[in-house]
């Protein structure tokens, strides 16, 4: 679910690639953001490869009724991704369980601060290239919109992009089941 040549300190994978990808990458930073009943066994032990490692608990909902807690916490990431993208040294890997939807959704907010208001389109095609089929989740881009004060720009490409794209949740859906990854909520 990842490219490494991207000009932005920036790469986007899965749980299962993510510890190769930041020793090979050489990232300073990762970001997790995994459900919160994950076991600790299932966490990726980073802390000798990278600066720091941040885990965020966060289900992989869209659904505004189930996600009242989702301002804080993309509060929490949003401050993270600042400090960390004021360097240019930094590296920062995002991951979630599959590499679709919330890590895609975080990577587009830090493209979203990398690109500077008004540049929402150039921030979600840089996030085409430096990804594989995306899907953001749209609950967690609309809470990154509105913390940004971006008045639904960040939701229009997202949009136009679905709306493109019909069928790549379904695909994702069944590729999960496939591989044994299934939700415990439904989006």
């Amino acid at each position: 679910m990842t490219t490494t040549d991207s000009v932005w300190p920036l790469q986007i994978s899965c749980l299962y690639r993510v510890e190769a990808l930041a020793k090979a990458w050489q990232a300073t930073h990762v970001i997790s953001l995994l459900d919160p009943d994950i076991s600790e066994q299932a966490i990726p032990k980073l802390v000798a490869h990278v600066e720091a490692h941040h885990v965020i608990r966060i289900f992989d909902q869209e659904r505004a009724e189930a996600t009242h807690h989702f301002d804080a916490v993309i509060s929490d990431v949003l401050n993270t991704l600042q400090a960390i993208l004021e360097s240019s040294e930094n590296r920062l890997v995002i991951h979630c369980h599959a590499g679709v939807s919330r890590s895609t959704a975080i990577g587009y907010g830090a493209l979203a601060l990398i690109h500077g208001a008004g540049r929402e389109d150039d921030a979600f095609n840089e996030l085409l290239k430096i990804t594989c089929k995306p899907w953001p989740n749209r609950r967690i881009v609309e809470v990154i919109d509105n913390a940004l004060n971006r008045g639904g720009t960040m939701l229009a490409p997202l949009d136009a992009y679905r709306e493109a794209n019909p069928y790549r949740l379904d695909s994702y859906r069944r590729l999960n089941r496939k591989r044994g990854i299934v939700s415990k909520v439904q989006r």
